[in-house]
Parts: C-alpha cells; sequence; structure tokens
C-alpha cells in the first residue's frame, strides 16, 4: 500500500484531536508573534480627550499609582503620599482621604484602595486592616485582617461578602492569592500559591475587572490568564508566542522550599539572569492584563533589561494582534490606569508632550499646549473605534 495515503487520515485525525482538545479546554488560545507590527493609533482608537486634574495647593499629585472610577467620579490614589484624590468627570477637584497617623480611622501607610460598589464605600488596605470610608471621605469603620507572614499588597471587591488579597513580601518568600470573608470569624480561604521564584519580585498589576463584573490574576511571567471563582482560579485565556513562549516549568519549586534566604537568593539569581537576556526559554514579562468586548491587551515586557515596554493587543473578532512601542505616528499612548469597553485612560508623560503635537486638535489642542510639566497630573483618555 502507498505509505502516502496513509499519512493524510493519520494527519486528518491529529489535526481534528488538536481542535478537539482546544475546544475541551473552554478558554481561547491567543496566538501572536513578538514581533512588532505597523499600527496607526487610529487602527484601535477613534478619538483622544485631554482631561487635565486641577492644580489646588492640596489637589496636587506626586505620581499616580491606581485610578477607580465610580459614579461619574475618578478616585484617584498617589501611593508616594499616602492619600486618594477625588476629582470629577472634568478633572475639578472635589475632595481627598489624607489621614497618615495611628489614630482612629487614621493609616500609616496606604497598600492599595478599592470601590466597594455593593455598600458604595472607599476602602483602603493598610498593612493589616482595611478602613472603610463613605463615598465623601468620612471614616466608617476598620476590619482586621487575620495575621500573615507576609504584607497585603493589594485588594479587590469580591461581592458583597468578601475581599480578594494578594499577599507579598520582598523578600520574604513567595506571594499567594486569599479570599476573605468580611465577616471576621469566618476563615481565609487560599486561592494560589506562587511557585516561580521570579514572580516573588517582579512588579505587575495583578488583578483587573471587566465590565461584566468578572475579575482575572495574572503573574508576570505565566502566559494564563485566570477568571477568579469564589473558590478557585479558572484559566480565562493563555498566550501562545510559537517558539518564543515563555516555559518556565524548570525553574518552579512546587512550593516545597521553606527556607526564605533560599527562595531569595534563587529569586535574585533569575532576575539578574533575565535582566541579562539570559535565561533560557524565557522572553517576556506581563505588567497587566485587561480585556474588553473587543480586545485582548496587555503590556508586554521584552527581556533584556533596557527593552521599552510594548503594547498588545489582540482582536477578538479577527484573532489579529498589534505589537508596537510606539503607534505609527509616533505615540506611545502610555501606561492605563483605565480600560473598559469603551475607552482606555492613561497618565500623560509630560517627557512625550511633543509626539501628541500633532495628533491633537480643538479644546484638546489648547489644553495641552498650555499644560507645564510643573502642573498637576493629566489624563488622556482614548476612545476605542466601533
Amino acid at each position: 500500500m502507498n505509505k502516502t495515503l496513509l499519512i493524510y487520515p493519520i494527519l486528518i485525525i491529529f489535526l481534528f484531536s488538536c481542535a478537539s482538545r482546544s475546544t475541551d479546554e473552554g478558554y481561547p488560545v491567543l496566538k501572536a508573534s513578538l514581533e512588532e507590527t505597523n499600527t496607526s493609533l487610529y487602527d484601535i482608537f477613534e478619538k483622544i480627550e485631554i482631561i487635565p486634574l486641577e492644580a489646588l495647593d492640596h489637589s496636587l499629585i506626586k505620581s499616580i499609582s491606581k485610578i477607580k472610577y465610580y459614579d461619574g467620579i475618578y478616585y484617584v490614589l498617589d501611593k508616594a503620599m499616602n492619600r486618594i484624590l477625588f476629582f470629577d468627570d472634568n478633572g475639578k477637584y472635589l475632595n481627598k482621604i489624607d489621614a497618615v497617623g495611628n489614630g482612629p480611622g487614621e493609616y500609616p501607610f496606604v497598600n492599595d484602595f478599592n470601590i466597594d460598589i455593593a455598600n458604595r464605600q472607599i476602602e483602603i488596605l493598610a498593612v493589616l486592616t482595611i478602613l472603610k470610608y463613605d463615598l465623601n471621605g468620612s471614616y466608617i469603620s476598620s476590619y482586621t485582617l487575620p495575621p500573615a507572614l507576609k504584607i497585603y499588597q493589594g485588594i479587590e471587591y469580591f461581592g458583597e461578602h468578601s475581599y480578594l488579597l494578594y499577599v507579598s513580601e520582598w523578600p520574604g518568600g513567595p506571594p499567594s492569592l486569599k479570599m476573605a470573608p468580611k465577616d471576621e470569624s469566618k476563615e481565609v480561604k487560599n486561592l494560589y500559591d506562587e511557585d516561580f521564584y521570579l514572580n516573588c519580585i517582579q512588579m505587575a498589576d495583578v488583578f483587573s475587572r471587566d465590565e461584566q463584573g468578572n475579575i482575572y490574576f495574572m503573574r508576570p511571567f505565566r502566559n494564563e490568564v485566570y477568571r477568579v471563582t469564589s473558590d478557585s482560579l479558572q484559566i480565562a485565556y493563555t498566550w501562545d508566542f510559537g517558539s518564543r513562549t515563555n516555559d518556565i516549568s524548570s525553574y518552579t519549586s512546587n512550593n516545597t522550599e521553606t527556607d526564605e534566604d533560599i527562595i531569595n537568593e534563587k529569586a535574585v539569581k533569575l532576575l539578574r539572569l533575565k535582566r541579562n537576556g539570559e535565561l533560557p526559554n524565557v522572553y517576556y514579562s506581563f505588567s497587566n492584563h485587561y480585556q474588553t468586548n473587543n480586545y485582548f491587551y496587555s503590556i508586554l515586557l521584552l527581556a533584556p533589561r533596557g527593552s521599552v515596554p510594548k503594547h498588545l493587543f489582540y482582536n477578538k473578532t479577527t484573532e489579529a494582534y498589534s505589537l508596537f512601542e510606539k503607534t505609527s505616528e509616533g505615540l506611545d499612548i502610555g501606561r492605563p490606569v483605565i480600560v473598559t469597553n469603551d475607552y482606555m485612560i492613561a497618565e500623560f508623560d509630560y517627557e512625550k508632550k511633543e509626539s501628541f503635537a500633532n495628533i491633537l486638535k480643538g479644546k484638546n489642542k489648547e489644553v495641552f499646549d498650555n499644560f507645564r510639566e510643573d502642573d498637576n497630573s493629566c489624563l488622556i483618555k482614548y476612545t476605542f473605534k466601533k
């Protein structure tokens, strides 16, 4: 029998088995390349809006760490100043929470903050305490978290009854993800323990939320993005960069190592190799992930050290991707602080002002031309194409 005739049915069976396996997994595999694409700003966005934040003596921002937008107000975390400032849609200053101290309603510093939508409250994560304020910034109460060997670094609202908490400290060993009930008498549930040393010290925005209310969790060197449920993590989607897809399987610890000095030593060694581009099979890290109705989006950091962050958009409909440091107009769109189905907001970097000169028009151009380096922070709102 002709051996060639046997190859085709075997090949067909193989292809169908791969497709079936992918379908059974129940999540998208996003195939892309790490090669840059020629992408225009207007391939993704239809317009830009400038939102200068009002500069008063008591509203100046040193740096924007995080923004939550709720009910027409931007809640801006300035972690360097340990305070949260409130601005309306037009950037007008409204109020702030600035309560560094040791008394009731005060905190030593701000690790993170969150908006409790169900109770219309602002929640500030400070060491082992969550302090609650109303939307006008008035103190309500405090909640003491269970003691932890590490520091609670991140908080996300998870329904009316629970907090989602990211626990980490460097040095001090691998981080973890926990579900903490708002009822202090109930047990904290552990959802995830990190087993890759390098994820202990690489900074990233681990949480994101879509407009359907789903919460996603990511780690910098992992290809999978997880959706958080009340009792587990489920893979929501994963990245496939072909032969340059990260493979960290040979570097994971399986959580058997408990000596913090050894963990820290190994992590620093891996970090040094990664920065020099000498860590085999590790090509990139993610600094964040977002998901809209139309896109999967992330900022990608390529090895070695000194590489400029690149924006990665994956179109859900066409399954085409765009990867760029700057658009074809020479524009770096900046680090996003808010991503919704309709728009993306980033903090403006004054050093990149010139690249916006030919993009802006009308009122936006006037506002931008008058913007000075010592002015308060400025937001750039990019509206997605429909």
